[in-house]
């Protein structure tokens, strides 16, 4: 079977799979409302912001893809890159949980007053 060797592969490439996936729903469905043969400009730009914005929110897209853009491309198209380079590098992330945040906290400070907070604690 074709699908024997399918756990080798990379993780970016389930993320890429899943953002093509969600693009071709995004723009079949944009066409299936309405179609028009003058729209294909709109149906192009609609799946490459939904292919990226999928790419950003799975986290596919790190630093050094920036950076290889940012070679690249050169100084004369730096408007572009900029942009991108603060998405990637500041993602929105949601807030840390209270129990994590303690775990954070107890770790970083060393103490050992709650030890029961740290990996493989064993109570005697």
């Amino acid at each position: 079977m074709a699908l024997d060797n399918v756990m080798w592969r990379p993780p970016w490439f389930w993320k890429a799979l899943v953002s093509g996936g969600v693009m071709a729903v995004m723009v079949l469905s944009a066409q299936a409302h309405y179609y028009s043969k003058y729209l294909l400009l709109v149906y192009v730009v609609l799946g490459g912001l939904v292919y990226f914005s999928m790419l950003l929110l799975l986290r596919a897209i790190k630093g050094q893809d920036i950076q290889l853009l940012d070679e690249y491309l050169g100084s004369r198209f730096r408007f572009i890159v900029r942009p991108l380079e603060k998405l990637v590098t500041n993602p929105i992330r949601a807030s840390p949980s209270p129990q994590r945040a303690r775990c954070s906290n107890a770790t970083k400070s060393g103490s050992r007053a709650r030890p029961y907070l740290t990996a493989g604690y064993q109570e005697s």
